[in-house]
């Protein structure tokens, strides 16, 4: 099987602190990981090879999930070809495949609250109350465990370390198993009105990206565990996979995409496919 060769070239991180090295040539593995990145930034050319999928450690998913009849799914066409033969085993696509640990708590500033890190922020970027709006409130946002990413080794093809630029990279909020989960809002539309793709999705987890491409090179991603995804949802991903996707779902902000399969939810947020720390306030919890 030929393999592919892909010249990417990075961008820079939201937050103030060096951009992680999770990108497409270079991503951290791992649910919410962060790690510091460097305060200076280079945009450098990475080449790498499309890696083999690699199977994922079976996980606590749900056997199965309710169906909410209010939400209708569509699917968008991507303008462009798409970078992924599939998205099972892909540690770009599925957080599940790179893992995460515990972040120590010497090195995560703020615990489990809010963080205020220092510098410029995009007033366009996705607010992550919106995930559970009806139990995410101002004042009521306590995050139950703090995580770092593992970072991918795209040479070997293996997970590495865990990612390093950010203290944290990944973490877990509490919402009630059940709680109805929404697409959170940004400032940011990828045609028709839609606000995401879902570009990989299981019955515990998926993936949105919020723009128009089948990779996480470009603009917002944000990883969701815990979940119970819902089960038209996840069948027309799965359609649009096997066929090659070339379309896959779309979401508007605000609709639902499944409910919290136990008593808390992973969030994992990255910015031109660098890790970021899903605490800062002024980046994804503006107003809280």
């Amino acid at each position: 099987m030929a393999t592919a060769i892909v010249l990417v070239f990075g961008a820079l991180g939201l937050l103030s602190s060096p951009a992680a090295t999770s990108r497409v040539a270079a991503a951290s593995d791992g649910p919410p990981l962060i790690e510091p990145a460097s305060a200076v930034h280079r945009y450098l050319p990475a080449v790498y090879r499309a890696p083999a999928p690699i199977s994922t450690a079976p996980t606590s998913a749900p056997t199965s999930c309710p169906s909410l009849a209010a939400e209708a799914y569509a699917a968008l066409a991507l303008p462009d070809r798409p970078l992924h033969v599939a998205g099972e085993g892909d540690p770009d696509l599925d957080v599940a495949v790179r893992r995460w640990e515990p972040a120590p708590l010497a090195v995560a500033p703020g615990g489990g609250g809010l963080v205020d890190y220092p510098g410029p922020t995009d007033g366009r970027a996705p607010q992550l109350a919106g995930l559970a709006p009806a139990y995410i409130t101002p004042g009521n946002v306590s995050f139950r465990g703090l995580y770092r990413v593992r970072d991918w080794d795209w040479v070997a093809n293996q997970r590495g370390g865990p990612i390093a630029a950010w203290p944290v990279t990944l973490a877990t909020i509490a919402v009630p198993a059940g709680g109805e989960l929404q697409v959170p809002d940004s400032g940011y539309r990828i045609g028709e009105g839609f606000a995401v793709l879902v570009i990989y999705a299981a019955t515990s987890r998926l993936t949105l990206k919020y723009t128009r491409d089948d990779d996480v090179v470009r603009g917002y991603t944000l990883h969701v565990t815990g979940a119970c995804v819902e089960p038209r949802l996840l069948a027309l991903y799965q359609r649009l996979d096997a066929a090659g996707r070339a379309q896959l779902p779309a979401l508007k902000a605000g609709d639902a995409f499944g409910t919290a399969s136990a008593a808390e939810v992973g969030i994992a947020i990255r910015d031109t496919g660098s890790f970021m720390d899903p605490r800062s306030r002024k980046d994804w919890w503006r107003g809280f």
